[in-house]
């Protein structure tokens, strides 16, 4: 999934299609973790591997739609076709913490809020 954040990694960007279980799920359940990582799916990523997953809450951006799709597709120009569509529904995780997982178990947080 395609994202961008804020300058200070406060918010995280993301589009939804609005007849998906995730558009569904998080209007029900604005509670959200995201799990960003850079495996390779190779047996060195027990090791090498390195995660950050973002605890927050999520929004649609209705006031900061225009500001934040343009923001998007400066990001992610491949993404202009989908950010176009009236399918297409944007949201903002509001960040309250990050975990981050390197070298298997060494972890750090990172508290927001």
């Amino acid at each position: 999934m395609a994202f961008a954040t804020s300058d200070g990694l406060g918010s995280i960007f993301f589009a939804t299609r609005k007849d998906s279980t995730k558009f569904y799920n998080l209007l029900n359940n604005p509670c959200v973790s995201m799990l960003i990582d850079d495996r390779k799916n190779l047996s060195s990523d027990l090791k090498n591997a390195r995660a950050v997953s973002a605890e927050g809450e999520a929004k649609d951006v209705k006031e900061k739609r225009d500001e934040i799709k343009k923001y998007l597709i400066k990001k992610h120009p491949e993404l202009a076709g989908f950010l176009n569509e009236p399918n297409c529904e944007l949201f903002e995780l509001e960040i309250n913490k990050y975990f981050y997982v390197d070298n298997f178990d060494n972890k750090k947080v990172l508290k927001l809020k």
